[in-house]
């Protein structure tokens, strides 16, 4: 059973890499789960050590609502993302991210 649940997450999980705001590298690791839920988490690559937990929908095709939360368990930011496929089949999701703070970062993420 162990083996099938590992196999089936590694079959629903996707690595993105991508952009917040003007130039901040990140790395996404994103699990579609069911009931179109979404969940994972990002690190910025110039700090790999902090680490961010993401937790969200996929409520409607080409549409994500995911949540940030910090290591403290508080919500920080909330990302609305759209899709679109590239001509080369690269996958890219493209949006804002809504900081808690009232700050808000255009954020871009892709994979091939």
């Amino acid at each position: 059973m162990c083996t099938f649940i590992s196999l089936s997450y590694a079959q629903n999980t996707q690595t993105y890499t991508g952009v917040v705001g003007r130039s901040s590298q990140i790395q996404v690791t994103l699990f579609w789960g069911s009931n179109d839920t979404v969940t994972g988490s990002y690190f910025y690559t110039n700090n790999p050590q902090v680490l961010y937990t993401l937790q969200g929908t996929n409520y409607a095709t080409g549409k994500l609502d995911i949540n940030e939360i910090d290591g403290t368990g508080t919500k920080t930011a909330n990302i609305k993302l759209s899709k679109t496929t590239t001509s080369d089949g690269s996958i890219v999701w493209s949006g804002k991210m809504y900081n808690t703070d009232g700050r808000e970062f255009p954020i871009t993420i892709s994979r091939k």
